[in-house]
This record gives C-alpha cells, structure tokens and sequence, in this order.
C-alpha cells in the first residue's frame, strides 16, 4: 500500500514498478513536494500530469531505465537521475528547470560533454555526471554559464566564471591538454581532483591563488616542468604529484612534508 499525502513525500522505492508510470492519482496533490521513485523499472517518460504538481521540488527517478523528457516542474530544485539510460541526447526539456539546484545523471550513456541543455541552468549548485562514458574532447565554453556552482563532478569545462566553486572532481576522464589558466581564478576552491587523465604541460602560473586549497591531486597525468614555489605556501593537507614528469628541485618544504605523494617524477 502507498500512502501519500501533500504533506509528507510519495515513496515508490522498490515496488517493481515497470513500464511507464501513471500519475493520475497524484494529480490532485497539488502542494505534495517529495517523489521517491529510485530503484524500479521505469522505462518511458513520465507523464505530462505531474506538471500538475506545481509545488513539487525534489524528485528521485535514479536506478530506472529512462531515456527521454519529463514534464515541466518548475518548482523543482533537486533532480536524481543517476543509473538511467540517457545518451548524448539529453531532453532540451531538462533547459526548463530554471530553479535546480542540485542534479545528478552519474552512471548514464552520456558520451558527449557538450550538454547545451544542462549548461543553461544557471541556478544549479551542484551537477553531477560521474562515471559516463565520455569520449575525449575539448573544454565546453558553456559550462562558464553555472556561476553559482558550488561542487562538480564532470569531465571538460571552463573555469573562469565558476567563482563560487569549492570541490572540483574531474579524475578518471578523458582530459587532455593542459590545465587552464582560468583554474586560478577560483580563489573559493578546497579541494582539486584531476588525477588519472592525460593533461600535460605546466601547473597553470597563479597557484598561489589558491589560498583555502587542501587537497591537491593531479598524479596519473602526463604533467611536467618544475613544481612552483608559490606552492609552499598553500595550507595543503594533501599533494599528490606520483606519475608525471616533473623534474627540477622539489621545494624543501614540499619534500619535507609527510603527505605529498611525488613517485615517478625526476626530482
């Protein structure tokens, strides 16, 4: 039996539900706020009848197997799509949630980081696309629309408006080229993670602008040249630098330190 009511979320996690999914019933509810779909079988978009639930603003639909659009909510502030089945042509639809703040397609079939319909959504704070199998490309300048980003995790994009970021996860993509310059405009940032990609060239000049930067990671790469001294003066708790091609002198309070990890460099 499913109880649901305006006032508390619609749970439907685990209920075997296949095939498409029927609103009908929820139509009136049009203050409920919560819908919890993960983990069924759901295959077809849902039906345009939620829009109905104009007050709705989070909606789990992850592990189900949809593949097209879903209805205009334009309340909705936190979507979870994860372990779905979109490819590289995500609804221009999901464009319309201009109130999103949190969304999340990790483990889809997203092969292409070019996503104009999730780049417009200038509310987002959060965007998840974690584990999707993107092909190499080059850095997306429409990823610079999110300014109020605050954590990403995804794969190529542009930095320079990003200002309100504090954890970008970029590892175990396919990255390549050289760190943009425009990284070290985002003073808010505590945390890197680019390790396990093939970017190349220098650490971008600026690190010093990193003044709140803990955890640093960019081992696995294809990175060289000389450590900046400007980094001795970061509060890292973490270094990892393990497998590039770095060479010169490692600056005596880097190589002093107990948590920098430097294997396979040439210092």
């Amino acid at each position: 039996m499913v109880l649901c009511s305006s006032s508390s979320p619609c749970f439907f996690s685990n209920f075997n539900v296949a095939g498409p999914f029927s609103a009908t019933f929820l139509c009136p509810l049009h203050n409920l706020t919560s819908i919890i779909l993960f983990n069924n079988s759901i295959n077809q978009t849902l039906p345009f009848q939620l829009s109905l639930c104009t007050s709705l603003f989070h909606l789990d639909l992850s592990q189900n197997l949809l593949t097209e659009t879903l209805p205009l909510l334009p309340s909705l502030c936190y979507l979870d799509l994860a372990e779905n089945n979109f490819s590289s042509l995500v609804p221009p639809s999901f464009g319309t949630f201009q109130n999103l703040q949190t969304f999340s397609l990790i483990f889809n079939l997203l092969d292409e980081v070019v996503l104009p319909s999730l780049f417009n959504i200038t509310s987002l704070k959060t965007l998840n696309l974690f584990y999707n199998p993107f092909q190499p490309s080059p850095i997306p300048h429409s990823l610079g629309n999110l300014t109020n980003m605050e954590t990403l995790w995804l794969t190529p994009f542009i930095t320079l408006n990003l200002k309100n970021l504090r954890v970008l996860d970029l590892a175990f993509n396919n990255l390549y080229g050289p760190i943009p310059s425009s990284l070290t405009r985002i003073t808010t940032l505590k945390q890197i993670e680019l390790y396990n990609n093939s970017l190349s060239s220098e650490l971008p000049r600026g690190i010093s602008n990193f003044t709140l930067l803990r955890l640093f990671d960019v081992s696995m790469n294809h990175l060289s040249g000389s450590i900046p001294d400007e980094m001795c003066h970061l509060p890292l708790e973490s270094l990892n630098l393990y497998e590039n091609g770095f060479t010169g002198e490692l600056p005596p309070s880097i190589a002093d330190s107990p948590n920098p990890s430097n294997g396979m460099n040439q210092f």
